[in-house]
């Protein structure tokens, strides 16, 4: 081990991991292990080979270690390592429909992000914020439609008519960032069903 010194910070404990620093890799280990692996076990209905799938992850953040970019949380980051191995396996066993379920996603997307009450169930702070930082990722234009819309409640044509677009485009617009927001947030949804 290359020292053992308390890590108070993401940022400074993956600083020491990409430097190699053991005990760094085990206490980032300890902490979460059994989170992803309760997690894990409620998507994939097996205890066992969550553990398996978990320990995967743990050997390929090691090693990777030299290498991390890791722009989320730590703990944002390990979530959603863990649902994508949970959704490769279940997508082997061709019962991917019975996890990701497009009703599911539209009653988030309806629900959650319009509804004060349910958004403080959301687990924490790093939920919210990767909600907003994909919501960064769309383009400016489809970003404005989608807040009009979706999270200040206007119209089509209220939202077309403040932005000086047609209806249809706002219409389009929407079409696009759901579809988007649904291919990034995924793993997130599954976080909130599976929790709350």
């Amino acid at each position: 081990m290359t020292n053992n010194i308390q890590h108070t910070t993401d940022t400074e404990i993956l600083n020491d991991l990409r430097t190699g620093d053991e005990y760094a890799f085990e206490t980032i280990f300890k902490d979460y292990y059994p989170l992803l692996v309760n997690y894990a076990s409620r998507i994939l209905f097996d205890h066992e080979i969550a553990k398996d799938l978990v320990q995967d992850i743990f050997c390929r953040l090691w090693d990777t270690h030299t290498n991390l970019n890791i722009k989320i949380s730590l703990k944002a980051y390990l979530f959603k390592m863990t649902y994508t191995s949970c959704i490769d396996v279940i997508r082997h066993k061709k019962t991917e429909n019975l996890f990701i379920d497009k009703t599911l996603q539209d009653y988030y997307f309806n629900q959650i992000l319009q509804t004060p009450e349910a958004e403080i169930k959301l687990l924490n702070d790093d939920i919210r914020n990767l909600i907003l930082s994909s919501l960064d990722s769309l383009p400016e234009k489809c970003k404005k439609i989608f807040i009009l819309h979706k999270l200040e409640g206007k119209t089509y044509n209220e939202t077309a008519q403040e932005l000086g677009i047609s209806p249809k485009t706002v219409e389009n617009q929407i079409t696009i960032a759901m579809s988007r927001l649904r291919k990034e947030l995924e793993w997130v949804l599954q976080i909130i069903i599976i929790f709350t």
